[in-house]
């Protein structure tokens, strides 16, 4: 028979992600959770043809927190839901005021949970934002996360 055990830093571990799992939704509404910007590059002619959307989060509580470590937690605590419109309110909330005119192959990219993908409404709520924004809805990719896919 298998045995465990008992080590201190396996517990702090549990013990900080479960508290870190009790403040996600606070992280959302107090903009602790904020984009950062990867530029995606054509290979070949080094041109810019987009950014990547990615979540980060630099909690008051906790510091900055990697996202291999919040985003199961948001997952888990049904938070995920929320992060992809939220996020993509965050770009327009950034953007707002920059004349956005870029080739129309350009694309900002948002990803979604499948969570959020499967719900009806966030469509809806993805064209209002688009159409109250300066942004083309063409210009807009909309990418499922990895951990779907994991």
């Amino acid at each position: 028979m298998p045995y465990v055990l008992y080590s201190e830093n396996i517990s702090n571990i549990v013990h900080r992600d479960l508290a870190i799992q009790a403040t996600v939704e606070n992280g959302l509404d107090s903009n602790e959770v904020y984009p950062v910007y990867q530029v995606q590059q054509n290979v070949i002619d080094q041109t810019i043809i987009g950014l990547e959307v990615l979540a980060r989060w630099n909690s008051d509580q906790f510091g900055e927190i990697p996202p291999d470590t919040f985003i199961p937690l948001m997952e888990k605590k049904q938070a995920i839901k929320r992060l992809g419109i939220y996020m993509l309110k965050r770009v327009i909330e950034d953007f707002k005021d920059h004349d956005i005119r870029v080739d129309k192959d350009f694309k900002i990219s948002v990803n979604l949970s499948s969570q959020e993908f499967m719900d009806v409404r966030v469509i809806s709520e993805i064209l209002f934002l688009m159409g109250q924004s300066q942004f083309e809805l063409s210009n807009l990719c909309i990418e499922i996360t990895e951990s779907v896919i994991l």
